[in-house]
């Protein structure tokens, strides 16, 4: 029984967790919408490859695990990747799709 309480207890603070990462994903969007209408008004595409690069191995290189930083950069990506497609729904224009690669110091 006590494992089945441990277990339970463990659940509901990934739940809250999980609905924090939620929040802060969507706050996330709705920053990159305003600067992706800044992006527009000032005639700057809406892909920066090297911004979105800059991002990922600021991540990696503050990642402490126990996530690698394999993990951490494919979260990102798909991070930046989702935020993009937002982007675009709230009227940007299309950019071509790179994959970006980065190297870092940090924890592997």
């Amino acid at each position: 029984m006590s494992n089945q309480r441990n277990l339970k207890t463990w659940r509901v603070l990934i739940d809250a967790i999980d609905s924090e990462l939620l929040y802060l994903l969507n706050r996330r969007a709705e920053l990159a919408i305003e600067a992706g209408r800044a992006k527009q008004s000032a005639g700057l595409p809406i892909c920066d490859s090297e911004r979105e690069r800059d991002v990922i191995a600021r991540m990696c290189d503050a990642n402490t695990g126990p996530l690698n930083n394999a993990a951490v950069a494919k979260t990102f990506r798909r991070i930046i990747r989702e935020t993009r497609l937002t982007e675009m729904h709230f009227g940007q224009s299309e950019c071509s799709h790179e994959r970006i690669n980065i190297q870092s110091s940090g924890p592997v």
